[in-house]
């Protein structure tokens, strides 16, 4: 964990014939601590002392066995004890609580979860988004956010305020375009205007939803990842109190924070939790191929599922690589490449034997060099390199170095929305 990360000390003092509902105090305090996810506590029992309650009376008389002074002291993350302490008002009214800052030198706490509770949106957003305002027509914005590389535009009006917006989902939905952004990106500039002249008597406003989904900049980071989850965002407008935007909060954005959260292994405090392992959240079903099978069948494959790549396996189910449609387009001719393309885009109204391919295979275009990791591997480890590496997806390969799942960052945020829960 972070070196500055905040330890604090409660000192709740009772005495040991204080009960609740006929049970020892203390007890009933320890038990609610352990429920709610405290650390741990410890309760000390004192030789003598007094309280207020007790006035001029004389300092043996509290000796005895059934009133002697009980100390209940429990260490944690600060950030912990606000959310939980106030959780013990109910059963201590009028016992004496401090509460102080310690530095420890060495400590196991349990894990506070993926985000400190301080952590905004607006610490980890990036730049704000491009927009576009409803008059504009389709094509050219349609244009503009495929060389973007951004999936959902804010639609604002002339005094910068948000009308709705525009996502890669929904035209998909409401004008029937089939080709994700990712592929249109590598179209040549005659290509692309191709695809988009259909939608040239349109304007945004005939397609863009009415409904504008954001967070604000002041939200805590795991509340965002809520509503990315929940919407199957994979970027999220961050928006002020006056309804301005002022970012974008992509999922690399949040797997970072939740990397930085979590810190270097020298820390002095660690987590009480063992690191969660790779085969927890693995996703087994994996787009795939076989190295007998055509490119044909792979251009059939990336269109039918919703994955934009195939892992290549052979007759063993070893690895051999990884076939992306963007791989698969370059490789095409300029007359292969418009049948890709209409395939793609509307898959009815093409015969599947005269698809590229169907007399070759796609042994030369296979992504090789690929990263993999075992199922013990952690998943913080695995969210690194999906990171640093910038790619799609990771394969997770059993002992004998066979297809057992994939991670994906799709995975990733699911696997961060149940520890935040």
């Amino acid at each position: 964990m972070p070196g500055d990360e905040q330890i604090q000390r409660v000192r709740i003092y009772i005495s040991e014939s204080d009960t609740w509902e006929q049970r020892p105090l203390y007890q009933v305090v320890m038990q609610r601590l352990q429920r709610e996810g405290a650390t741990g506590v410890t309760v000390l029992q004192g030789i003598a002392g007094f309280g207020p309650g007790q006035g001029s009376q004389g300092v043996q008389t509290l000796a005895t066995s059934e009133h002697r002074p009980l100390v209940i002291e429990w260490v944690d993350r600060s950030d912990r004890i606000k959310l939980l302490l106030p959780l013990l008002d109910d059963l201590l009214p009028n016992a004496l609580i401090t509460l102080e800052e310690v530095t420890p030198y060495r400590a196991m706490m349990r894990s506070q979860g993926p985000f400190a509770s301080d952590h905004r949106v607006g610490d980890s957003m990036s730049a704000p988004p491009q927009t576009v305002h409803p008059i504009v027509r389709l094509n050219i914005a349609l244009m503009t956010m495929i060389k973007q590389r951004q999936s959902i535009w804010p639609v604002l009006n002339e005094q910068g305020y948000v009308l709705g917006q525009v996502t890669e989902e929904q035209l998909m939905a409401r004008i029937g375009l089939r080709l994700p952004f990712h592929l249109l990106e590598h179209l040549s500039e005659r290509e692309l205007q191709a695809i988009v002249e259909p939608f040239i008597s349109l304007q945004v406003a005939d397609v863009m939803s009415n409904e504008s989904r954001s967070v604000y900049q002041g939200s805590a980071i795991a509340q965002a990842l809520v509503m990315m989850i929940e919407w199957g965002y994979e970027q999220l407008p961050v928006i002020d109190r006056n309804q301005k935007m002022v970012g974008l909060l992509r999922y690399d954005d949040v797997l970072r924070a939740a990397l930085n959260q979590a810190g270097s292994d020298d820390s002095t405090v660690r987590d009480a939790e063992p690191p969660l392992p790779v085969r927890l959240i693995m996703q087994t079903a994996v787009p795939q191929i076989t190295l007998n099978q055509t490119l044909a069948h792979a251009i059939q494959y990336v269109q039918q599922g919703s994955h934009n790549y195939l892992v290549v396996l052979d007759e063993e189910r070893q690895v051999h690589g990884i076939l992306s449609d963007v791989a698969i387009l370059a490789h095409l001719d300029h007359h292969e490449r418009a049948r890709f393309l209409s395939f793609m885009q509307k898959p009815a109204d093409t015969d599947p034997a005269t698809l590229p391919g169907t007399d070759r295979g796609f042994l030369d275009i296979i992504k090789r060099d690929i990263i993999t990791v075992r199922p013990t591997d952690t998943v913080l480890h695995v969210t690194r390199q999906l990171l640093d590496a910038n790619t799609n997806c990771i394969i997770v390969l059993d002992d004998e170095a066979k297809l057992a799942g994939q991670i994906t960052r799709g995975g990733l945020m699911r696997a961060l929305l149940q520890a935040i829960r």
